[in-house]
């Protein structure tokens, strides 16, 4: 098991019958995202670029030497096209979401292209999918929650922040390239005015903060 520890900026891993983690010697300029996926640990490490990064278990044979073992690059993403990189899962697909320089457009590719050197595909359909992010991301399935709107990126951390403004909950549509917004107000500055959207609730979900309080999201509304 690989454990992302985003406080920390380090990796670290433990096996059946160990007693203690075992982290990697080397440390991460910025741990922005990581996601377990195909048994392997997927990470952004963010610095002067945005660099994805794929982090394999060790092997038995190879104990000893994995926590020197540098990461495997995916690619390089300049900040000055891509900022705010995270990793969500989808249509059982990894995918990396961002956004532009301007805050403007969000932009999404396949992790699996990124790793055959395929750089300038970008997708601009998920399907029936809808992809919340901030904190947990996930994607869910519209034609099960009608009232989500399909192929759309729900933004619930600043990711679109210069457009839509910060503490709202921008929603992006991929097919028409459009920003709206799901509610009146700003999560931020307290609750947000009901009735509360199917929406809200599930980028409540993102927010682990939330879970065991029966809120929807708000700053002041924990301790």
């Amino acid at each position: 098991m690989m454990l992302a520890l985003t406080g920390l900026d380090r990796v670290a891993y433990a096996s059946t019958g160990d007693r203690q983690w075992t982290p990697m010697s080397w440390k991460m300029k910025h741990l922005y995202s990581a996601l377990p996926f195909g048994g392997s640990l997927y990470v952004v490490d963010g610095g002067w670029g945005l660099e994805p990064s794929r982090i394999n278990p060790p092997e038995d044979s190879n104990l000893s030497s994995w926590s020197v073992i540098p990461p495997q690059m995916v690619t390089q993403c300049p900040v000055k096209l891509l900022r705010m990189l995270q990793l969500v899962e989808c249509n059982s697909e990894l995918l990396l979401v961002g956004c532009d320089s301007g805050h403007s457009r969000i932009v999404l590719f396949r992790v699996a292209d990124l790793l055959n050197g395929v750089t300038t595909m970008q997708l601009t359909s998920i399907g029936d999918q809808a992809v919340f992010i901030g904190g947990w991301n996930m994607a869910v399935n519209s034609k099960s929650l009608p009232s989500v709107q399909g192929n759309s990126i729900a933004v619930v951390n600043e990711i679109g922040g210069g457009l839509a403004g910060r503490g709202t909950l921008p929603l992006y549509d991929l097919g028409s390239g459009t920003w709206s917004q799901v509610f009146d107000g700003h999560f931020l500055d307290g609750p947000v005015p009901r009735p509360y959207s199917l929406v809200l609730h599930v980028a409540t979900c993102c927010q682990r903060l939330y879970w065991n309080s029966g809120s929807c999201v708000s700053t002041q509304t924990y301790d």
